[in-house]
């Protein structure tokens, strides 16, 4: 039986231990939105794959959808993002599992995904800050939230929703954090699911 091969980019969100040398993923993909797909015998010693599939890492995966999950075949790392080693790192994580918590399986936001390249990009490229990292941080959950509608119609913050992530949003974002975040957290507790 011939099953189709997708092949895509894929952020990891999050991974837990299947059996004895099996692993589930929670992805989120450019083109599937998130989903879960489960990689067999990658917590073997000989395996390759488990090298290159690790939380919060951005690769190229290639899936197959099997009748009751998906399957992750192989993958390989997609390295300009993956090397970045600066205090983005928790912001990626914070800003993925925010979108592993809201974001309905497998309903595409290819959007989103390049905003989110975009963001990390954008950190790779620049030598930030904490506070820098921080208005990066804002600035991607808002867009996260907008892109999964949770965010409601605050005119000041719907501006920075459209922006670029560069030089200057930054600077915008930063003479505004604070009412953001406010603004953050009523939308995330208003969705009772964070």
């Amino acid at each position: 039986m011939s099953h189709t091969i997708y092949h895509t980019e894929a952020f990891v969100i999050s991974s837990r231990g299947a059996g004895e040398a099996d692993k589930t993923f929670h992805l989120f993909t450019r083109e599937f939105g998130t989903l879960r797909a489960k990689a067999t015998g990658i917590r073997k010693i000989e395996s390759r794959l488990r090298y290159f599939v690790q939380d919060f890492k951005y690769i190229e995966a290639s899936l197959v959808k099997g009748k009751n999950y998906w399957r992750l075949v192989s993958a390989k790392p997609i390295h300009d993002l993956n090397s970045i080693k600066s205090l983005a790192t928790p912001s990626r994580a914070r800003g993925l599992q925010l979108i592993g918590k809201l974001a309905p399986e497998e309903e595409p936001h290819a959007q989103l995904f390049n905003e989110l390249v975009s963001a990390y990009t954008f950190t790779s490229r620049i030598k930030a800050n904490g506070e820098d990292v921080e208005s990066v941080e804002a600035l991607v959950a808002l867009k996260i939230l907008h892109a999964l509608g949770y965010w409601g119609d605050n005119q000041a913050e719907n501006i920075l929703i459209t922006s670029p992530f560069d030089e200057n949003s930054i600077q915008k974002v930063k003479s505004v954090r604070k009412s953001i975040v406010r603004e953050l957290n009523k939308s995330l507790s208003a969705t009772q699911l964070v």
